[in-house]
């Protein structure tokens, strides 16, 4: 399906207007990553980086090594200004990521900002924070207090998502489903089944290579959207986040799910602003 002229809109242009009460809290495994130009940001504390570079306001949640990486990855967070809840974490065993510290930190803040929060993100890559537990709590909360809840899954971890409101598959999650051929690809049809039957989530977002991204909703209908630069390689996590950064900060907007990806879609390839506008 065509995206239509009505989407065709800079996410960078369409987001500077978040205000407080649109708040986001993004929760997952957050990580760094070595390039020609030193360290950067990866994983959940990327998304959360370009989300506040959109003009919206961010908190962020995770663990973080007790060492020198963990040292330069709360220096950065620290220089962009993005508020942290961050439990420290001295091996790298996954039981202790979702330790009782940070899971009670996490639910403090959701209740204390429960009136501003707009959306919750899980960032699910499978490193063990997000645990059947902790994620059961949020959507409690999340529940009662009409929180959006949307998850990004590159894992094969699904059912604890169970009434999540949008849950995204990355590109490199759809070979891992459950029930699927070990390495198979399953067309993206499929992969919302697998989603549904796993979540019985309200919308899911299938994020396909170079055949762009796919909108499902729990009632059967399907959108395609287009976007070359979701292809699959060496920058394919850096895509990714982009366009997950821009899902939530449109969705916090009041977004549609369609509008917010399409958005996202036409933002992956734009410039992130270097500083807040």
């Amino acid at each position: 399906m065509d995206r239509g002229d009505s989407h065709k809109l800079n996410g960078c242009q369409m987001l500077n207007g978040c205000q407080k009460k649109n708040r986001i809290l993004v929760i997952g495994d957050m990580m760094f990553a070595k390039g020609e130009d030193g360290f950067d940001l990866a994983g959940t504390a990327k998304i959360a980086s370009l989300a506040s570079k959109l003009g919206c306001p961010v908190l962020l949640a995770g663990v973080v090594g007790m060492d020198e990486e963990g040292d330069m990855l709360k220096q950065k967070l620290k220089i962009e200004g993005i508020p942290l809840i961050l439990g420290m974490l001295s091996t790298n065993s996954p039981s202790a990521r979702g330790g009782p510290g940070i899971f009670q930190d996490i639910l403090k803040v959701i209740a204390l900002l429960s009136d501003d929060l707009k959306l919750i993100a899980l960032c699910d890559l499978g490193k063990g924070l997000l645990t059947g537990e902790l994620v059961k709590a949020i959507m409690e909360v999340c529940r009662h207090k009409d929180i959006f809840v949307l998850v990004y899954v590159r894992c094969d971890s699904l059912s604890k998502y169970s009434g999540a409101d949008m849950v995204v598959i990355g590109f490199d999650s759809l070979k891992h489903l459950p029930g699927k051929s070990p390495g198979a690809q399953p067309e993206p049809d499929d992969a919302a089944h697998v989603v549904f039957s796993g979540t019985g989530c309200t919308a899911c977002a299938v994020l396909y290579g170079t055949r762009g991204a796919y909108l499902f909703s729990g009632t059967g209908r399907m959108i395609h959207i287009p976007c070359k630069s979701l292809v699959q390689t060496d920058n394919s996590d850096e895509a990714e986040y982009v366009f997950m950064a821009v899902l939530s900060a449109g969705l916090s907007r009041g977004m549609s799910p369609e509008e917010a990806i399409a958005a996202a879609c036409n933002t992956v390839s734009v410039p992130v602003p270097e500083s807040h506008p």
